[in-house]
């Protein structure tokens, strides 16, 4: 073969190698392109589907009267707006919606009991991820009705579920307030807790955050149910890696926060623990500070020399070893203040000693020259 013959061979050949590249190169380009639209279309077409605000109660006509008739008729991505009025419903939410109630006084959602189901009753039971609650008085009213059977258990709101958000409630009168089971992620913010026997209860739910809720006992007017046992703020079982940040638990019967052995690394800061039975125990390994701050405690008895509104001494928290290195001298507010007045008991009874020292040491002489004097 002669060398232009084997020249326009190679000629050709790397000419058809350019022209499959291109190809190549514009049927990728063309899947690109269809894939980004279909994403495109997916993403915006859903979101015209699913912004819907589906009513319930109020005057307007077409409004639902059932907050469940609403959530059934929805879909993910919708919201459920609830006018004020009180709703007799045990609801199921297994859909990606915002529950949103008009004022959390006067949205009042009450529990219905289950006889046929050991006299039970969930007012919201979640099984959805990424649900968002607000706005609510939440209630199995096991306080003011007087049920005949103490066995009755009710639960404000069963979460099991990912990426929920509580937020804005009050969740009174249930056997437990809020309760998360193999949940994750959830956000339990700026809550009124009051009144449930236990208020908030995580069993094997890790990287929760409970924050700025008030968590209250009142003691009024309850039945034997409540009385039969103690009562707890917060409960961790087999719970890791939750964020427990200033929140006020107050008057609670039992412990404000109890935490079981199988948990570990969960962070408890900026709380403020007041006229609790017992403040917290806690069997596991966690932090009961951020490194610098930690909570406020009203049976701690140290003082502050330095003014920095941190306790000198840590607090021991009991049933195990974890201890407040840097307890607060005067409740949280999100500033850090010193005590107005204190007592160093120590400082006291020294000076004391030392006063009766000197007082004794300046009247044995003067005992001794009057005595002196008035035998003369």
């Amino acid at each position: 073969m002669s060398k232009k013959k084997k020249y326009k061979l190679h000629f050709l050949f790397h000419i058809s190698i350019r022209l499959f590249m291109k190809k190549i190169i514009i049927l990728l380009t063309t899947i690109f392109l269809l894939h980004t639209i279909f994403i495109v279309y997916q993403t915006f077409g859903s979101e015209e589907k699913t912004n819907n605000i589906f009513y319930v109660g109020g005057k307007e006509k077409g409004n639902y009267s059932s907050i469940q008739n609403a959530i059934d008729n929805a879909l993910a991505g919708d919201t459920v707006f609830v006018y004020n009025g009180i709703y007799y419903e045990n609801i199921i939410v297994n859909k990606t919606v915002n529950i949103i109630g008009e004022n959390k006084e006067n949205t009042i959602i009450k529990g219905v009991i289950n006889k046929r189901d050991n006299n039970s009753s969930i007012v919201f039971q979640i099984l959805a991820n990424q649900v968002k609650i607000s706005g609510f008085t939440i209630t199995n009213n096991i306080v003011k009705n007087d049920f005949s059977q103490t066995s009755f258990f009710g639960i404000g709101i069963l979460i099991k579920a990912n990426n929920t958000t509580i937020q804005d409630n009050i969740i009174k009168e249930n056997t437990i307030g809020v309760f998360l089971e193999n949940s994750f992620y959830n956000n339990l913010i700026n809550n009124n807790l009051i009144d449930n026997f236990i208020q908030i209860s995580l069993l094997g739910s890790s990287e929760n955050k409970i924050e700025n809720n008030q968590i209250n006992n009142y003691k009024k007017n309850q039945n034997e149910f409540l009385k039969t046992g103690k009562e707890i703020g917060i409960s961790l079982d087999n719970s890791d890696k939750n964020n427990i940040v200033n929140n006020t638990i107050s008057n609670i019967s039992g412990s404000g926060i109890q935490i079981t052995f199988l948990c570990k690394n969960n962070y408890i800061y900026y709380n403020n623990f007041l006229n609790n039975i017992e403040n917290a125990n806690d069997s596991g390994n966690n932090s009961w500070d951020n490194g610098k701050y930690g909570n406020y405690w009203d049976d701690y008895n140290e003082i502050d020399k330095n003014n920095d509104g941190v306790g000198d001494k840590p607090y021991k928290i009991p049933n195990g070893d974890n201890q407040d290195f840097y307890p607060l001298m005067m409740p949280y507010d999100g500033t850090f203040r010193i005590k107005e007045f204190y007592v160093d008991y120590t400082s006291v009874f020294t000076m004391l000693v030392i006063g009766m020292v000197l007082v004794i040491i300046f009247l044995i002489p003067i005992a001794y020259f009057w005595n002196k004097k008035t035998k003369k």
